[in-house]
């Protein structure tokens, strides 16, 4: 089976989640994160020590690794409004903000820090904290989000004061390999015209630091930047590496900027997001072919749902949700 995510909406069917992935079966989640360009450019640069150094440790004052998204429940796709089933809005069968998006950001991340190891779960993953809150879906904007003139009933315990509470926002902040991790997804109720996703990606290593942003200061197309730590000159070690990664990135280049260099991936060499699918296809058929699946995949597959799980119990406990948001804005405001 290929299936998107959530695969757990709680902690409740984490035996579900054990028996599928120790089974003989084979099951793969769509990530198809790991398949963009620019990811496998972001990999490449921390995996090069001469450029990149290490993820800076707990000790320092930001987070190694931040990740941080921002979508909208109406949008336009292909020049139409999107449609969504009633039941996208029903956190038990969607799942809440802790255990939906936040899945492609694990995943990330278990890509960059565990590289092609699995895991050996509390050995490897620290839960430090998690918060959940919602966005305010009015009734006017489930119609036209969904076609539906009144929510449905599953819904109703989520509906105060005639407004539908849904919990699709979330932070966990956890550490892989002592590596510290912060992730927010984000949902706002309309996307402006002319705009679309926002997206911001950091990492932080003792020689340089990676950054891809997109937002409007990109005109919403992804930018790939390098800033250099105190004392270390980029020019140089890319001018060395460069050549070498021409032959999995062909016309991979750079140019200066204010305060670091900016990675310029030529046109066409990534075919968009809706090749990544294909490629997560061919991968999945590949474990078929062999008659079976990596060790390291079933354990990451198990270390990913079991931290978002556990990330949605303590939100819960923490009472979250009623709370709202409690670290001030988020950084795309």
């Amino acid at each position: 089976m290929l299936a998107d995510k959530p695969w757990l909406t709680d902690s409740r069917q984490l035996p579900s989640l054990a028996q599928v992935t120790m089974g003989p079966c084979v099951a793969m989640d769509l990530m198809t994160g790991a398949y963009s360009l620019r990811a496998q450019v972001m990999a490449q640069v921390i995996h090069t020590p001469e450029l990149f150094g290490t993820f800076v440790m707990h000790e320092a004052p930001a987070p190694a690794i931040e990740l941080a998204s921002v979508h909208h429940l109406y949008k336009q796709v292909n020049g139409r409004p999107l449609q969504r089933p009633g039941w996208y809005y029903d956190t038990g069968v969607q799942g809440d903000g802790v255990v939906d998006v936040q899945a492609h950001m694990v995943a990330q991340v278990q890509a960059w820090v565990l590289e092609e190891a699995g895991g050996e779960g509390e050995r490897d993953f620290v839960l430090d904290s998690a918060r959940c809150w919602p966005t305010p879906v009015p009734l006017d904007l489930f119609r036209e989000s969904t076609g539906l003139d009144t929510y449905p009933v599953a819904l109703l315990p989520a509906v105060r004061d005639g407004v539908l509470q849904y919990a699709c926002n979330s932070e966990i902040r956890y550490r892989v390999r002592g590596i510290r991790v912060c992730q927010r997804a984000e949902w706002r109720q309309r996307e402006p015209a002319g705009t679309g996703d926002l997206h911001r990606q950091t990492l932080r290593g003792t020689r340089c630091e990676v950054r891809l942003r997109q937002d409007a200061a990109t005109e919403y197309h992804p930018t790939l930047s390098l800033h250099p730590m105190a004392g270390m000159a980029l020019e140089p070690v890319l001018n060395r590496v460069l050549p070498q990664w021409q032959a999995r990135f062909p016309g991979l280049a750079w140019t200066p900027a204010a305060d670091g260099v900016w990675l310029r991936l030529p046109s066409g060499l990534d075919q968009g997001y809706e090749s990544h699918f294909a490629l997560a296809l061919h991968a999945f058929l590949d474990h078929l072919e062999r008659g079976g699946w990596p060790e390291a995949l079933r354990a990451r597959l198990r270390l990913r749902y079991t931290l978002l799980a556990r990330a949605r119990d303590l939100a819960l406990r923490e009472s979250a949700v009623a709370r709202g948001p409690t670290h001030g804005p988020h950084p795309f405001v």
